[in-house]
């Protein structure tokens, strides 16, 4: 695949491609790019949400990983002059003929794409919920804390751990503290706390080892991460199970 469609900007593409060629079809589709779902659609006045997958390499329905099974997992294959979609076993776009695209035609389309928000859900709002309770207890404390918030993925998805923990020279500088948020489903998919990780700046390289990141961090020019082995075997006290145990802290 030519540039300007890299590897990185894949998963970004597809999502667009799916989501346009839905919209074409009178289908609503919203973004949601949460709970390991990219869209809502409305079809026949039923909710289902999508999880789309893009592949350079595979021309066939999408065989990997299902972590939920109550959303479609739809295929988009890439390649330099055409683009096909897969849609998933029952998925709504299953009765659609062979769906083929062209590359070039799409490029331009993703290019010249207006920016557009996503879906203001229960979701949104729990987890802005979190970051607002978290920072409250350091407001008055002339300390500045970072809240990342990660879904299921981060616990249960991932081969590597958060790229954003440390963080950047310029969150660490401009914050004292990184507190991580890890989430976790229950049996609806909804969300609940699973962990809760306190670090101070301060300590990283010290009393908080780092170790290398794995080649793909590697690639997006990352230079350290946490060692998490160490981090819990070192620091269980900096580790919670809820908000209500971080108040207890630093409250």
């Amino acid at each position: 695949m030519k540039k300007p469609l890299t590897p990185q900007k894949l998963g970004e593409f597809g999502e667009f491609i799916y989501k346009e060629f839905v919209r074409s079809k009178k289908i609503k589709a919203e973004k949601t790019n949460i709970k390991e779902t990219d869209l809502r659609l409305i079809v026949d006045n039923k909710i289902i949400y999508v999880d789309v997958k893009s592949s350079f390499l595979k021309k066939e329905r999408y065989k990997g990983r299902r972590p939920r099974n109550d959303i479609f997992y739809e295929k988009v294959f890439v390649k330099d002059n055409y683009i096909q979609i897969f849609p998933d076993k029952n998925s709504p776009l299953e009765k659609f003929d062979q769906i083929k695209l062209d590359t070039n035609e799409w490029l331009k389309k993703w290019k010249n794409k207006k920016p557009e928000k996503k879906l203001i859900n229960q979701t949104n709002k729990y987890r802005d919920m979190i970051k607002s309770k978290i920072k409250s207890l350091f407001i008055n404390k002339n300390f500045k804390v970072r809240v990342v918030i990660r879904g299921n993925v981060g616990k249960t998805g991932w081969s590597s751990k958060a790229d954003n923990i440390p963080g950047s020279y310029r969150q660490i500088k401009n914050h004292n503290a990184t507190i991580y948020v890890q989430l976790a489903y229950t049996k609806n998919y909804d969300e609940k706390i699973s962990k809760i990780y306190f670090f101070n700046h301060s300590e990283f390289g010290k009393k908080i080892k780092l170790t290398k990141p794995d080649k793909r961090q590697q690639k997006k020019g990352i230079k350290q991460i946490i060692d998490w082995s160490a981090f819990r075997k070192d620091c269980p006290d900096l580790i919670f199970e809820s908000i209500k145990d971080l108040i207890k802290t630093f409250g």
